[in-house]
């Protein structure tokens, strides 16, 4: 015992007394979880024999009412205490993760253990276990010993951090420790990247990285743009960042109701729907841009989502036609559109004209009065202003009929008229004669966005006088909006153009959202963000982004937020170091994305004719499945149907994933490119390597980086290369070869 590191005994006593703890806390959570629920079901029946079915007397609806509401309250303990419950359970597997030594002046140095949540000592309740989240928190992540600060809930916090310690704990066991002047430790973090990818994303909470921990903690109404290479762990960041701010802003009433996350597909929101779970916080709400225009675009018209474009595009890339509508849809979804429509609605809105307002000669509202309060706080929408319009002139009318009722009831009534019978006869009348006034008014103050949208497109004076596009081009672009317009069927661009000129003119929907995260930023157009910025004004903003993985190639302009600040994250940690420096060489500077030294094999080019592929692809599968997942590439949806045909029966298991689906926990799956964006696979195979063509190296980038550890590329080409160094990658013509 003498001879045994007194560190290691006194960390292990340690881990011994948190265990503890949280083993007794569970037992209490446990045995309160069956107390509760006992008690409901006691409740349930004493309602049941004191109230019964269907009785509606007084007496029984107060002590029904006094039943119902001890249920609610059992609820709501019940569902805290599952909370606690599943808290608990976590920390048991792995209590902390890290520890810091911070001495503040005068006062005793005390060590700080990070764990995934907060855990008190219910005897004394000292804090056994500091959530990561916590502002000391940031010492873990960021800083070196010697003289620090952090931000804490009362000020800035000065002293001396004297050292940092990262752990590996399974249960009550110590697996090892060890000591770190600087940030986290390349060993751990390549631990935890060399092992399988899963059907979930994980959690990356003890192995943050300096940058990552600064894009996390950034402020709630902060906009930034999170710029990033394949696999530096954007969307992990951005996850934890909602968590991050559901800790820091909780009380200030922020809950994960007033965050938005936007993805490109329900495939995604399946992959990333266990890490806020992970870390103690319920999922925040998510949604696709085609959804977030739904709700202003009128139900008869049918939205193209993105993926249906993406797929048509890469379909029919090699018709002319197709490339030329490509073109116009760039200019669509350009800046230069989107102000156009601001414009326009500003034109819109500035040539309302009113009349004098009269019902039998006698006035209700002059033109002056109307346009004078129209005028008023001209920032608001104008169908707000309008109705606020309206309503001044319909109260008004009101008062008149009301008035004219009262005296026509009366004069008939002397008429001999019974009363009901004499004001049923004058409602019938003064209907008919106010009913001019009325549509006089609701002329005045109407404003349909859908023929104003129609119009835009026909009104090519206006839109010429911009000078840009040209003249030709935007008689072309006109005519399509329009065809699309008479089919009743948007194009993605169309849509988004259609709701932010609804959104100009009609204001934003209410959503309580205070903070929104977008996914695979890159791909949205200027025109869209001008969209999200108008239907979220003054929202925070986590935008993640990747300019190389831009397959949507007929974007011309960068879709950013007004005023965001740019961090950038260069280092790429989900490859190999061999298969990123294949895939970053395809890239126009490859010295931009900074490989992590994680050794692995090289990718392997497969040269095997179309007849022998599907055998020659499940022989490699077979062998490799037993290693992680393995995805199984195309670059349509209909070409990855013809795959998945032919694999079928030689690949027990294989699954055709599809965009409106949830990702299946499945060994091996078949998928377009465009819907392989944001998700890794263990090894990933590419069906027709030269099916990605020269002009589409975003696309070949953003294909093979899905893959963590081996990169297959199969084609029937002869004299097909990838391009780049060919000392970067292993030709394999052999038969049965390439499965290791």
């Amino acid at each position: 015992m003498s001879g045994r590191d007194p560190q290691r005994i006194e960390e292990e006593a340690y881990l011994a007394r948190v265990y503890e703890a949280i083993t007794a806390q569970l037992a209490r959570a446990v045995a309160k979880r069956e107390d509760i629920r006992k008690d409901t079901i006691e409740l349930q029946r004493g309602l049941w024999r004191e109230v019964g079915v269907g009785m509606k007397d007084d007496g029984k609806n107060a002590v029904s009412a006094q039943y119902l509401s001890e249920l609610r309250v059992n609820k709501a303990i019940y569902g805290n205490n599952d909370a606690v419950l599943t808290k608990l359970e976590r920390m048991k597997s792995s209590a902390y993760f890290g520890r810091v030594d911070f001495a503040r002046p005068g006062r005793p140095q005390r060590p700080t253990y990070i764990g995934i949540s907060t855990l008190f000592d219910e005897k004394d309740m000292s804090t056994l276990v500091c959530d990561w989240r916590a502002p000391v928190g940031s010492l873990f992540y960021e800083d070196r010993t010697g003289a620090v600060s952090y931000k804490g809930p009362d000020g800035i916090i000065e002293g001396e951090l004297t050292g940092k310690r990262q752990y590996k704990i399974e249960e009550d066991r110590l697996i090892y420790y060890f000591d770190s002047a600087l940030t986290i430790d390349d060993e751990m973090l390549r631990q935890a990247l060399a092992g399988s990818s899963d059907a979930h994303m994980r959690t990356i909470v003890n192995t943050i990285q300096q940058n990552q921990n600064r894009v996390i903690r950034e402020p709630l109404r902060q906009r930034i743009v999170v710029e990033g290479s394949a696999g530096s762990g954007k969307t992990a960041v951005a996850l934890h960042r909602a968590a991050w701010l559901l800790y820091r802003y909780r009380e200030e009433g922020l809950s994960h109701e007033n965050l938005l996350l936007l993805t490109p597909n329900q495939v995604f929101v399946e992959y990333i729907r266990e890490v806020l779970p992970e870390l103690g916080e319920q999922n925040v709400a998510t949604a696709t841009l085609t959804d977030c225009m739904r709700g202003l675009i009128p139900k008869q018209y049918r939205i193209e989502t993105t993926w249906a474009a993406l797929d048509f595009a890469l379909s029919f890339s090699h018709r002319p036609r197709t490339r030329h509508e490509q073109r116009l849809r760039g200019i669509l979804g350009g800046g230069g559109l989107a102000a156009y429509v601001r414009s326009y609605a500003e034109k819109l809105a500035g040539e309302r004209t009113f009349f004098d307002l009269r019902f039998e000669g006698e006035l209700i509202a002059s033109a002056d009065e109307m346009a004078a309060l129209y005028a008023v706080r001209p920032a608001m929408p104008p169908r707000t202003r309008l109705n606020r319009v309206a309503r001044m002139a319909a109260q008004r009318i009101g008062e008149l009929y009301r008035k004219r009722l009262a005296s026509m009831t009366e004069t008939l009534k002397e008429r001999g008229e019974e009363e009901r019978d004499a004001r049923r006869m004058a409602r019938r009348a003064l209907r008919r004669l106010f009913a001019p006034v009325a549509d006089q008014l609701r002329m005045m103050t109407a404003l349909r966005v859908e023929e104003a949208f129609r119009d835009m497109w026909s009104e090519g004076a206006f839109v010429w006088a911009t000078g840009d596009p040209p003249r030709v081009e935007w008689d072309e672009l006109c005519a399509m909006v329009l065809e699309q317009i008479q089919d009743r069927a948007l194009s993605s661009e169309a849509a988004a153009l259609y709701a932010y000129l609804r959104v100009l003119l009609s204001g934003a929907p209410k959503s309580g959202i205070r903070h929104l995260i977008i996914d695979e930023g890159q791909d949205y157009s200027a025109a869209e963000m001008r969209l999200l910025e108008s239907l979220y004004p003054g929202t925070g903003m986590t935008i993640l982004r990747d300019a190389n993985q831009r397959i949507q190639t007929h974007l011309t302009e960068e879709g950013l937020p007004t005023g965001a600040e740019i961090i950038r994250l260069q280092r790429s940690y989900r490859s190999s170091r061999s298969l990123c420096d294949f895939t970053r060489h395809l890239l126009r500077d490859p010295d931009s994305v900074i490989p992590f030294e994680r050794e692995g094999e090289k990718p392997r080019l497969i040269r095997v004719q179309e007849a022998e592929r599907p055998a020659r692809v499940a022989q490699d599968i077979a062998a490799l499945r037993r290693m992680g997942p393995v995805a199984v590439i195309g670059r349509t949806a209909a070409q990855c149907r013809r795959i998945f045909e032919s694999l079928e029966a030689l690949v027990p298991g294989a699954v055709l994933l599809k965009p409106d689906e949830p990702r299946p926990s499945a060994q091996v799956t078949v998928l377009p490119s465009w819907l392989a964006k944001g998700l890794e696979f263990d090894t990933v195979m590419l069906w027709e390597a030269a099916d990605f063509g020269r002009g589409e190296k975003s696309l070949f980038y953003t294909v093979c980086t899905r893959a963590l550890h081996r990169l297959r590329l199969y084609t029937a080409q002869p004299g097909y290369a990838p391009p780049v160094p060919a000392a970067l990658y292993e030709e394999d013509d052999a038969p049965g070869g390439g499965t290791g």
